[in-house]
């Protein structure tokens, strides 16, 4: 049995050797980690690591062998030769002695000091100014220190190699003390203050003992050892005291173990092969705890293994690797707990008898060679009934184990069952044990001891070659047996109801594996593809599947606990859906679940109020009062920030970002979010807003967060986590983010064309106002003007092609380039005929409607390039009108305006049809307007239109209706 869940962390995961030396958490919350080769920073999610470099800010040595976080958030590492500090912003190491220094341990001594022991004795290093100094105390001159700790008190406890000295440098107190009764030696390994200053040593080098030390200084306990086990050798490494005053030690051969100073008893921890949550390895270094009472074990060559000692919730039995009894089969189906309080678990090995108190097991098995003992070793179905006896329900018929004879009773055709798979076992209200499997439903008859089959009963008769896989009785004694479909049975008013998944408000599967009643009444089953609830008044069912929440579709073993709260085995971990019925909240193999798969059959309900369910990978045991969503609050911070897949250096390391500065092509861009959750990171959920780009807040599990083709401006960027996907009151965090703005889209950029518009306005007016003097030349000339002025504005609507078009077109080429350089190289050649057809055209008044397609073609290659299937361009224009006539760039104008006013998008294109009626040429358009039309200045169709009622003597038309736009051009 096992009630610790570790997580592990190991160089299959990053970190950079397996043996580990020193633990530290930072003021982020992060989990510094130091190695014989290297330092390690992990963040719950990934390892970052630094190796030794000669370069300025490298790290000045491979073996990390002392970590601290000082007062003021300071990471210190300590090497064999060299103390120095990290500075964040930079990431480079600082180094504080020129000296070789040897560093063991580093802790605090007060906000501006640390204790360093090194192998020059103790010394006191002074965080702000950098200076190392010796302990200035004459009596620890020459000492051999192992360990240091230093409590509230500020008495400060030396653990040395000839004993165990205390001094306090406030009142200039020093003591020693001497164990030379204890063992044959005096040497202090590790010492610990627990929280009355009373303090912990451990004594010895073979097989050392524990020691306590009273706060008076004065009174001494010797403790008995860990292990009884004199032939090996083992040493108690370092000693801490947790959030609940417990100690834990770690030992290089008994694994980790825990003191409980109440009851004066060992619990050891030991590595087990055959439980992938259990310690790696028995031999373990070292022991440090996080803010959250995290206790984080270092191992001699496995790596770093953690658990959290407040959250470890479920406890499992599974097989072992043990010389005694152990669990008969790691594949769990049933459970029944006998009137002695024992507990019989069915496995698909065999079935096992668990004495709760002992921790011994008792197995039941047919072995080769000898007698049957149980109709078959899979066991299917258990149950306790009211006199004790324990009913065995396995793939090949049923047993009845007697506890006044210790002996299995088989049940077959002479007691009025046959030899049937026994999917399931009810006790009722009323004392009665009934059967169902693969042949139908049988009744228990005490009277006659034989069992009663309703083959002949009216409403049950017909429904008894079918397979019952599950059965129930609800409070008001109506029997729910699971066969294809719900079928309900009420003896009391004489009536049978079968529900299928069929009608108008339908029960969602007909695969029933298990039933439960709530406190409302309601009857949920657990099927093979969904959840369901029946309001047997209200003839309704309501389904929940996984996207309504559910870890998985497969769901069974459903029980209610005291709070009102559903429980449901998923083949995805286990859940727990709230007594409100809004949210689930879910369980599994990181939060200390053996397997995520549970058995699809029933769950149980101990004496003691405990569930225990069966898995594909043993049995776990849990209080489910003590499981309730979490109300920690969860740490948020920006681990990385890239722009264009780089990673972008702002002066100081991301976790500080407050606010951020980007140049206008700088506006595609990551953001990498962490909250350092080290129980289980899959709880983790994000929210964040781009205030002013996004219009509302975005909820996900995925940290890493995209941004593409902001506009500039100045936006806020908020981010935070929760562990309760239905609690966001939790602290928010922002970044302030300004993108700039390209030249052409700057108010003062569009000052400066207003000012020369209206220059140009003015002189025009004081020269029409001069030629006034001679009316006919004053007609004659306004005319001109007039038709000069249309001719202006529609070159000048030609020329608003080139900055915008041209800025598109070099930003796709720029990406096929990286993708695709034979399309890239078409792109250009496209792009290139389009601009020598303007620059060619721009001096001429007219072209043909020929040369006017063909440059059209080149334009649409372009655009097709940038868009893909999401626009559409059809041309149908008759052979007699390519030779008329129209003004340069008028059909690229169209189409340009068309992709301007309306959405592009492969899944909803734009589609443009350009063909001739009746001597027009006609360019037309589905409508899908866009919200917003950045570049727009409604003015282009209108100095067209003017244009053309000069050029030709029909105008140029222009229609709307509630889906198409179309334009008509006059042919000339």
């Amino acid at each position: 049995m096992s009630s610790i869940h570790f997580h592990h962390l190991t160089t299959a995961q990053g970190l950079s050797n397996s043996t580990i030396r020193s633990f530290a958490q930072d003021k982020y919350g992060f989990i510094w980690i130091g190695t014989l080769n290297g330092l390690n920073v992990f963040n719950g999610y990934s390892v970052k690591s630094f190796y030794k470099s000669n370069k300025p800010g490298g790290l000045p040595n491979l073996a990390i062998t002392a970590l601290c976080t000082d007062a003021n958030g300071r990471l210190w590492i300590g090497t064999r030769t060299t103390l120095c500090y990290y500075d964040y912003a930079s990431e480079t190491f600082v180094r504080c002695n020129k000296d070789s220094i040897a560093i063991s341990k580093i802790i605090i001594a007060d906000s501006m000091h640390l204790w360093l022991v090194t192998n020059k004795g103790v010394l006191k290093a002074n965080t702000q100014t950098k200076k190392i100094e010796q302990l200035p105390l004459r009596q620890m001159a020459g000492k051999r220190v192992n360990d240091i700790f230093q409590n509230t008190n500020g008495n400060v406890y030396f653990a040395c190699n000839d004993g165990l000295r205390v001094y306090n440098s406030k009142n200039n107190f020093y003591k020693e003390f001497f164990f030379p009764h204890l063992t044959d030696d005096t040497v202090v390994r590790s010492v610990a203050v627990d929280h009355n200053n009373s303090c912990w040593v451990s004594v010895g080098t073979n097989n050392n003992r524990l020691i306590k030390l009273e706060n008076d200084l004065q009174t001494i306990e010797i403790l008995p050892p860990i292990t009884t086990d004199t032939s090996s050798r083992n040493q108690i490494v370092q000693i801490l005291v947790d959030k609940a005053g417990n100690l834990w030690m770690t030992t290089t051969s008994a694994g980790l173990t825990r003191f409980d100073p109440v009851s004066r008893q060992y619990h050891s921890v030991p590595s087990n092969i055959a439980l992938p949550n259990s310690i790696a390895s028995d031999n373990v270094h070292l022991i440090f705890m996080d803010k959250n009472g995290g206790i984080w074990a270092g191992l001699e060559g496995y790596g770093v293994d953690w658990f959290y000692p407040q959250k470890n919730h479920f406890t499992t039995i599974q097989p072992t690797a043990s010389k005694h009894e152990t669990l008969a089969g790691n594949w769990c189906r049933a459970v029944t707990q006998d009137s002695a309080g024992n507990l019989w678990l069915g496995t698909g090995a065999g079935l096992s008898c668990y004495n709760l108190i002992t921790k011994k097991f008792i197995n039941y098995q047919n072995k080769p060679g000898q007698k049957n003992i149980l109709h078959a070793n899979s066991i299917r179905s258990l149950l306790t009934d009211k006199k004790g006896f324990v009913w065995i329900g396995t793939a090949e018929g049923l047993n009845r184990y007697n506890p006044s004879t210790g002996q299995i009773e088989f049940f077959d055709e002479s007691k009025g069952i046959p030899n049937i798979f026994t999917w399931t076992l009810l006790l009722d209200r009323n004392g009665v044990v009934w059967a169902g499997g693969n042949s139908g439903i049988y009744r228990w008859n005490e009277r006659e001891k034989r069992f009663d089959n309703f083959k002949n009963d009216s409403l049950l008769g017909p429904y008894t070659n079918r397979v019952f896989a599950t059965a129930f009785q609800d409070s008001k004694g109506r029997y729910w047996f699971g066969l294809t479909g719900a079928l309900m049975y009420d003896p009391a008013k004489n009536e049978i109801k079968h529900y299928l998944p069929q009608g108008e408000n339908p029960l969602w599967d007909e695969h029933i594996v298990s039933f439960a009643e709530d406190k409302d009444g309601l009857i949920w089953m657990g099927t093979l593809n969904g959840l369901s609830s029946f309001d047997v008044d209200k003839n309704k069912f309501v389904s929940y599947r996984k996207e309504n929440g559910l870890p998985s579709n497969e769901t069974a073993g459903l029980l209610v606990d005291n709070l009102g709260r559903l429980w449901i085995g998923t083949t995805n971990g286990l859940s727990c859906f709230d007594k409100r019925r809004n949210s689930f909240l879910s369980f599994d193999s990181n939060d200390g679940l053996s397997s995520n798969q549970f058995n699809e059959q029933s769950a149980y309900r101990m004496n003691n109020g405990n569930f225990i369910y069966p898995t594909y990978k043993g049995f776990v045991i849990f209080d489910p009062e003590q499981l309730n969503a979490e109300t920690t609050t969860v740490p948020v911070f920006i681990s990385d920030f890239k722009i264009l897949g780089k990673e972008f250096k702002g002066g100081q390391n991301p976790e500080e970002f407050q606010r951020l500065k980007l140049r206008y092509d700088k506006n595609f861009f990551n953001i990498q979010l962490v909250a350092p959750y080290y129980q289980n990171v899959d709880h983790v959920w994000y929210a964040y807003m781009l205030e002013g780009f996004d219009q509302d807040w975005v909820y996900t599990q995925n940290p890493l967060i995209n941004y593409t083709n902001v506009p500039g401006g100045n936006y806020v960027f908020h981010y935070k986590a929760s562990i309760d996907p239905t609690n966001w009151f939790v602290p928010e965090r922002t970044l302030s983010i300004y993108v700039g703005t390209i030249y052409y889209k700057t108010v003062w950029f569009w000052i400066v064309i207003a000012f020369l518009s209206l220059t140009a306005l003015f002189y025009i007016y004081r020269f029409r106002k001069k030629r006034k003097e001679q009316l006919y030349l004053l007609e004659t000339k306004a005319q001109r003007l007039e038709k000069e002025k249309a001719l202006v504005q529609y070159e000048s609507l030609k020329q608003q092609l080139n900055p915008h078009f041209l800025f598109n077109s070099l930003t796709s080429l720029k990406s096929l380039i990286r993708i695709d350089q034979k399309q890239a190289a078409e792109f250009l050649d496209k792009m290139s005929l389009t601009y020598r057809y303007i620059l060619r055209s721009s001096e001429k008044e007219l072209v043909t409607l020929e040369n006017e397609l063909k440059f059209v073609q080149s334009y649409i290659h372009l655009q097709r390039m940038r868009f893909c299937e999401g626009l559409q361009v059809t041309i149908h224009v008759d052979e007699f009108c390519l030779t008329k006539k129209i003004a340069p760039v008028t059909i690229q104008n169209l189409i340009e305006n068309a992709i301007k006013h309306n959405r592009v998008a492969e899944d909803d294109p734009l589609h443009i049809s350009i063909y001739t009626d009746d001597n027009y040429l006609v360019v037309e358009n589905n409508l899908q307007k866009k919200d917003f039309i950045q570049t727009s200045n409604k003015q282009g169709l209108k100095n067209m239109a003017s244009l053309y009622k000069y050029l030709a003597d029909r105008p140029m038309k222009i229609e709307s209706g509630s889906d198409f736009f179309t334009v008509k051009i006059p042919l000339l």
